[in-house]
């Protein structure tokens, strides 16, 4: 089952099994997981469907100036949506948009999903282990924090800023209508590592992160998030996963199939 909300600016799918109602307009839950997707595509919500358990949902968020979201799409939006999303499922309730009627959500786990692109945007947003229980992320796109990229090990520079390059022009030509505010100058230091406030800056105070790394990614380098997880230990562990390239559905399905969560 599905529920739209539009919460301000902010639009989210709420994916959940009619086990899960408590009543018509209210679910109970274990766990309540929040998905933040990579660019430009969003998972097909059958995705979400098959994924949905009696003790399981799934909150599918659109970006702040993206698709159904309003507002303009700029890297500190995306940081917004990060929180403004997870305040919103901690609240436990929204206005269902079909029939315009509270509905209202219960959970014991919080917890955040995303991959590529969310994952700088999830891990710079300013979100802590009071807030959500942990952090999933799969084939995440990562800045670190000194911006030295000579640091990551098998790093091709002229490689990495070529693929933005070419990255982004896809972007602003297929999507400029659906990702309001890509041709903005912003986005060009974002993508060249060059955005400060797209370096991470570890604390002790961040949830627990697992990544989940496709080892035959092309996309974005499979040691680049081995490097980032080996220098932060303390909160960060590292899975590789044997066969799948930069794509977070096969990824997920393996590693939910294995039972590896």
């Amino acid at each position: 089952m599905v529920q739209l909300f539009l919460q301000n600016d902010l639009a989210a799918h709420l994916y959940y099994s009619s086990e899960a109602s408590t009543d018509d307009s209210s679910i109970l839950v274990d766990n309540l997981v929040i998905f933040f997707p990579g660019l430009p595509q969003f998972v097909d919500k059958r995705f979400f469907q098959d994924k949905v358990l009696k003790n399981t949902a799934y909150l599918s968020v659109y970006y702040y100036g993206t698709w159904l979201s309003g507002e303009t799409f700029t890297p500190d939006t995306a940081r917004k949506t990060v929180k403004d999303a997870i305040e919103f499922a901690r609240g436990g309730r929204g206005l269902a948009t079909y029939n315009s009627k509270s509905f209202h959500w219960k959970y014991r786990k919080l917890q955040v999903l995303g991959c590529s692109f969310a994952g700088n945007s999830i891990i710079t947003s300013g979100i802590s282990k009071a807030d959500v229980a942990g952090i999933e992320l799969y084939n995440p796109l990562i800045y670190l924090e000194n911006g030295d990229k000579s640091q990551l090990p098998a790093f091709d520079g002229e490689a990495f800023d070529n693929l933005n390059r070419q990255f982004l022009q896809f972007m602003r030509n297929g999507y400029c209508n659906v990702l309001r505010g890509i041709d903005s100058e912003v986005w060009n230091n974002y993508f060249f590592g060059k955005d400060p406030a797209s370096k991470i800056m570890i604390s002790g105070d961040l949830p627990q992160i697992k990544i989940y790394q496709g080892l035959d990614d092309t996309t974005l380098n499979p040691a680049w998030s081995k490097y980032f997880c080996e220098s932060n230990k303390s909160i960060c562990e590292y899975v590789g996963v044997e066969g799948v390239g930069h794509d977070f559905v096969s990824a997920y399905n393996i590693i939910n199939r294995n039972g590896n969560n």
